[in-house]
Formats: structure tokens, C-alpha cells, sequence
């Protein structure tokens, strides 16, 4: 068993190659502007030395998460000192135990904002409808995730199930845990908070959750952030949401509003002791399409009363669509390498969360480019294939001469034979799913109209 689980979770080991210079300049960009603002408020305690810069290590860090490098002593091989020397596995340990974690929170933030503001970097054809688009300023879905250590074995399962019958967490062998909010429309970042035990209950996060949510947003959400004092920070913020209602919750009042074949809509009064101090609308709908040619039935909770400005067919598309932030999760953990730690040391842990992060918002905004010349939603873009494009590239091409992200996307649309190979799920089960899924879809709309 252990030979097996040594197999299983081996690191992937990935060999350097060049990053093109319009993903490049982006990093340095970002780096350039949000150290000088550190500097000058005078508070940063990391001091230059003969092997690593602040900007130096900052970029060392993004460039091999971009890369796919996910052991400490090869990020450490990866780039050379100032006076032309191979770095120490000893050197990065060293500066990374005083590296200053608020300036790579800072980097994430600057291109988190930056990407949102930029109009190139907006999906053309999102999954979200135009007209939800002028009616919420944003649609974002929010879900937390939990990292595990690499040693999977007999024993260290022994030692979790011991400590979690001791004390109720395995901090000491969990790499924490990870909330994080996407857009729907280009599956961006939008924000995320890392929490070092991983016990923790998303709940936990009402306060950083609510210092997120923009005015007229809709936020979709699962059952794990079932709080009546998140939803009404929520509402205190002047947005909405849609959340899967939780079983035994008390219904004090409900009035009736619509039935069709296919789905039922009500308005109901929620709580034991307070109450909810609002009126939500209940959406009760049946025979969904589901894998292995399944079907269910979900009952969710939205704030927005009004059925002109939300129908309950775009409620449930909405809630479909949530499942980007599990593929955002994956996408992380495997081809960028968060499911690999580096280390057991929880402040190693979150810097590379964080240059996991970035990495993946700069493989994103190639993605989007990618969607729009496709004309595709953002993800059905593959994010695996992007990566193995962009290495193959590498080999043909001299990165530094790709200076912006259509040239980027020209040089990989050469370098494949069919641009189909970048779109993810391109099976049969999968397009039969979505062709039943549409189906579904066009039956609710007729059943409104009606």
C-alpha cells in the first residue's frame, strides 16, 4: 500500500522553459510597481544580499510557477546570483523564512484589479447572459478548498486520525485552507484568503467574504456558506445571491408563485431565532440532467424577488455554471502544481498558494484571448493544453520576440494542426450532457413564456 501511494502522488518534475516576454513584461510590471509602493512606506525588512534581490526573488518564484517547476532545490537551480552562480537550496530556505508575504499578496492583488479593469482582457462569448450582465455588475461564485501534504501514506493517516481525535484539526499535517471568489464571465480571480488550518469552516470567512462582494453583484454560493449573517452582509452590501437551501431549516411562511412541469417558485420567510429580516424566493426544480444519464433534484434560495430582473431559468443556469470554481480548484492543484507543497512550513506553504495564483491569472489572460478568437466561453478553453502549447512553443520559437497575447495566440494557432486541441471536454458523454442541458434550458424558457 505504501509503494502504491508513493506512486500515485509522485511530484511531476518539470524541466525550464522560456516564459514569452508579453507574460514577462506583465510580471515585471507588476512586480516594479507594487515593490517601489512597499518601499516607500518604509516598511519592508527584507535586505539585499549577493544572492537574492526582493524583485529578483519575487520573479524567480512566479517565473517557475509558471513553469511547472514544483521542488524547492530545482526552483533554487532555476536561476543564477548576481555573479553568475547556481542558487542553494540553503539560500531560498533562508530567504524565504523572512520574505515579506505582503508584497506577493500585493502582486496578486495588482493583477487581480488590473485584469478586471482591462477591456482586452473580458470574455467575448461568457456563459453568463448579456442581459444579466447589465443587470448585475458582476457574477462571481465563491468556494474554499483544502491542501493536503504530499506524504500520503499508511502512517501519516494513522497520525490525521489520531490528532483529529485529540484536538479536532490536523494542522500540523494539512496545508490549510483556501477560499477563493471567480468571475463567472472570464473565470479571473477576483479575490482569495488563505487560512492555515484546515478545519477551518467556510463560514469563518463571513468578514473577508463581505469586504469582497461589490454593490449589485450576484454571488453564487454552495451549501457550505449557509449563514443568515453572511446573507445579510450580503444584503447590507446591496447585492444578491443564490445558495442551495439546507435541509431542516425552518420555513415560517411560504406563499406559492408559480408551478410548471418542470419546476416550482415561492416566496418564503426563513429562521428559528432572530429571523431573516427579508422575504427570499425558493426555486424547487426536478429531472436535471446529470452524468450517466442521471437526473435530480435541487432546491435553491435566492434573494432576488423580482422574476423580471432573474428568471428562474437563469437562477438555475447561473447555479450550473458555479461548478467553474471546482474546475479553477483543479486547475490549480494539478497542471500549476498546488497539489505538490513545497514544505510543511505553513508561511513556504502560502507563498506558493499565492505564486500559484498569479501564475494561473497570466495563464488565464491567455486563455481569454484564446476564447475570444475561438469564439468560445473562457472555459472551455483548456488550460493543460494552453501550458503544453506555450513549452512546445518555446522550442521554436524565441519567447522574447512575442511581445503581445494576439502574437502569442498567432504563433501556438501555427503551431497546431487543429485549434480544437485547446478546448477542453470535447468527448461525447460531455457534449451529450450540454446538448441535454440546453434542452432543459429551452423547455424551462418555454414553460415561462407561457
Amino acid at each position: 500500500m505504501t509503494r502504491i501511494a508513493k506512486r500515485r502522488f509522485r511530484v511531476v518534475r518539470e524541466t525550464p522553459w522560456g516564459v514569452p516576454l508579453v507574460i514577462e513584461r506583465e510580471v515585471d510590471n507588476a512586480i516594479a510597481t507594487v515593490v517601489a509602493e512597499e518601499k516607500s512606506k518604509g516598511e519592508l525588512s527584507f535586505k539585499r544580499n549577493r544572492v537574492y534581490t526582493l524583485e529578483g526573488l519575487c520573479k524567480l518564484l512566479i517565473m517557475a510557477a509558471l513553469q511547472g517547476i514544483g521542488l524547492k532545490h530545482e526552483i533554487a537551480l532555476f536561476g543564477n546570483n548576481v555573479e553568475g552562480q547556481a542558487y542553494t537550496k540553503q539560500n531560498l530556505e533562508y530567504r524565504l523564512n523572512t520574505f515579506p508575504l505582503v508584497v506577493l499578496w500585493a502582486i496578486f492583488r495588482y493583477l487581480c484589479n488590473g485584469f478586471q479593469n482591462n477591456l482586452w482582457a473580458r470574455g467575448k462569448h461568457p456563459v453568463v447572459s448579456k442581459r444579466l450582465r447589465k443587470k448585475f455588475t458582476d457574477i462571481v461564485a465563491v468556494d474554499g478548498t483544502t491542501l493536503d501534504q504530499m506524504r500520503r501514506t499508511p502512517k501519516v493517516k494513522k497520525e490525521k486520525d489520531k490528532r483529529m481525535k485529540e484536538c479536532n484539526s490536523y494542522k500540523v499535517l494539512s496545508g490549510g485552507h483556501l477560499l477563493v471568489m471567480i468571475s463567472l464571465a472570464t473565470q479571473m480571480i477576483r479575490n482569495a484568503v488563505y487560512h492555515a488550518d484546515a478545519v477551518v469552516n467556510d463560514t469563518n470567512f463571513t468578514k473577508e467574504l463581505a469586504s469582497w462582494i461589490q454593490r449589485g453583484s450576484l454571488v453564487i454560493m454552495d451549501r457550505g456558506f449557509y449563514s443568515y449573517k453572511l446573507f445579510m452582509k450580503i444584503k447590507e452590501q446591496r447585492a444578491d445571491f443564490i445558495i442551495p437551501f439546507r435541509k431542516g431549516t425552518r420555513i415560517l411562511n411560504q406563499i406559492p408563485s408559480k408551478t410548471t412541469p418542470r419546476y416550482s417558485e415561492s416566496f418564503v420567510d426563513i429562521g428559528i431565532k432572530p429571523n431573516l429580516p427579508f422575504q427570499l424566493r425558493m426555486i424547487e426544480y426536478k429531472d436535471f440532467p446529470k452524468r450517466g444519464n442521471k437526473t435530480g433534484t435541487r432546491v435553491l434560495l435566492v434573494s432576488v424577488l423580482d422574476t423580471k430582473k432573474l428568471t428562474a431559468e437563469e437562477i438555475i443556469r447561473c447555479y450550473d455554471q458555479r461548478w467553474g470554481i471546482e474546475k479553477c480548484f483543479s486547475q490549480l492543484k494539478n497542471p500549476l502544481g498546488l497539489s505538490q507543497l513545497w514544505s510543511s512550513k505553513l508561511e513556504h506553504i502560502e507563498i506558493q498558494v499565492l505564486v500559484t495564483m498569479i501564475a494561473y491569472l497570466l495563464y488565464n489572460r491567455f486563455r481569454i484571448t484564446i476564447a475570444n478568437e475561438l469564439e468560445a466561453p473562457v472555459q472551455d478553453v483548456s488550460l493543460v493544453a494552453t501550458k503544453q502549447r506555450l513549452k512546445s512553443l518555446s522550442v521554436k520559437e524565441d519567447p522574447q520576440t512575442i511581445t503581445g497575447w494576439l502574437s502569442l495566440f498567432e504563433k501556438v494557432r501555427k503551431l497546431c494542426r487543429s485549434l480544437r486541441v485547446l478546448l477542453v471536454e470535447n468527448s461525447k458523454a460531455v457534449r451529450e450532457l450540454q446538448k441535454q442541458k440546453e434542452e432543459y434550458f429551452k423547455a424551462l424558457s418555454h414553460q415561462q413564456a407561457a
